[in-house]
């Protein structure tokens, strides 16, 4: 089975440590605790602390309303485009829509 590609802040991300780090950053760059986070979002605090540390198995519904609330989108990539989607977003956008444009045909 090919990997899975998540994209978060620009960055492609394939673990949940990657996500639970950028959820993380995000957290602390918007001055809110876990506590805080977590009842904003309607999560255990303790699913958000799991998340943060890469351990155990976020839900997707979970990960969606913490990213809802900090304001965040998550993008989900084929495994051919993913390296389209990386840190530098002007040249990525310009390979990823030549990727794109070419699905139709």
């Amino acid at each position: 089975m090919d990997k899975i590609y998540f994209c978060l802040f620009n960055q492609t991300m394939t673990t949940l440590a990657q996500i639970g780090k950028a959820v993380r950053e995000a957290r602390r760059s918007a001055k809110l605790s876990q506590a805080e986070l977590a009842l904003r979002a309607g999560v255990a605090r303790s699913s958000l602390s799991a998340l943060e540390n890469g351990m155990g198995n976020a839900e997707l519904n979970t990960l969606l309303s913490l990213l809802q609330v900090l304001g965040l989108d998550l993008q989900v990539v084929a495994a051919d485009v993913a390296p389209l989607a990386g840190n530098d977003r002007d040249l990525k956008l310009t390979g990823l829509q030549a990727q794109l444009s070419g699905l139709g045909r």
